[in-house]
């Protein structure tokens, strides 16, 4: 069971790994790999937001408002949290799977299973970029198997190595069942939902991100009602909205809502 304990796994801790090795071990020179991540995100949500919008001045905006955001940081700068380097292989894979190219699409894979990898939640990214395929499939009559399957080829490999690195004892269907009926509930936890909707209407942080996301709500319906909604905002609705549905079952703590009180903020 200790394995399974591992909350943030390879995607992070290699790049740690790495550094300790040519720099000796210590907590500045896993800081200075998570302050790596958080660069890499300010990026890539620059051009993420660049290409929704196709306006700099709202890029920038958007980005002047995830550095005020503190959680940012305390989630970020610690010594080995995933929430940050998740999210940049997720905002990774967004910007290379908007695309027809293959290779793009095979490496954008790649980038969504390094994502799902980074801790057990964002194991949610490949049910929102499933859902949203989906979506877009009907939308367009037409369902493109090519596509999919060389993402699905790119995913499959990270997760592989993800499952071997919580699973020592072997890669087998029993093993893998008790892995994911021990991450249901990790916590032991029960009757949370009703305590933690009330933070909502009791607690400032969860009352920010329900006007945020409810803002973001309404953006979304007048886009899909103009039919103008973007395969990536699909997602990054998805994410929100399952974000939300997970931190019910958790304990309470913020961190667990970081993710999608980042998006909604950008």
């Amino acid at each position: 069971e200790r394995t399974m304990m591992i909350s943030t796994n390879y995607p992070v801790l290699f790049p740690i790994i790495v550094m300790f090795y040519i720099f000796g071990i210590g907590l500045a020179q896993a800081k200075i790999v998570m302050f790596v991540f958080l660069c890499l995100f300010l990026h890539l949500a620059y051009k993420f937001v660049y290409k929704i919008s196709q306006n700099k001045n709202i890029a920038m905006y958007s980005i002047a408002l995830a550095v005020t955001f503190l959680p940012f940081y305390g989630n970020g700068l610690s010594g080995g949290l995933g929430e940050v380097p998740g999210l940049v292989y997720f905002l990774g894979a967004l910007l290379l799977l908007d695309t027809d190219k293959k290779w793009k699409i095979f490496f954008g894979g790649i980038l969504l299973g390094l994502a799902a990898s980074t801790k057990v939640f964002y194991l949610v990214l490949l049910g929102a970029v499933g859902v949203s395929e989906i979506y877009f499939a009907i939308i367009n009559k037409k369902v493109d198997w090519k596509r999919w399957g060389i993402m699905a080829f790119g995913v499959f490999g990270p997760l592989l190595i993800w499952l071997r690195t919580l699973l020592p004892q072997g890669l087998n269907l029993v093993n893998i069942l008790q892995t994911f009926t021990y991450y249901k509930n990790p916590y032991h936890v029960e009757n949370t939902i009703m305590p933690n909707l009330l933070k909502f209407v009791t607690e400032s942080t969860p009352m920010h991100f329900g006007i945020l996301a409810a803002t973001l709500c309404v953006y979304f319906g007048l886009r899909v009602r103009n039919r103008l909604i973007s395969r990536q905002a699909v997602v990054i609705g998805l994410l929100v909205l399952l974000n939300f549905v997970w931190f019910l079952k958790t304990p309470g703590w913020y961190r667990y809502l970081f993710p999608a009180h980042l998006f909604v903020l950008i």
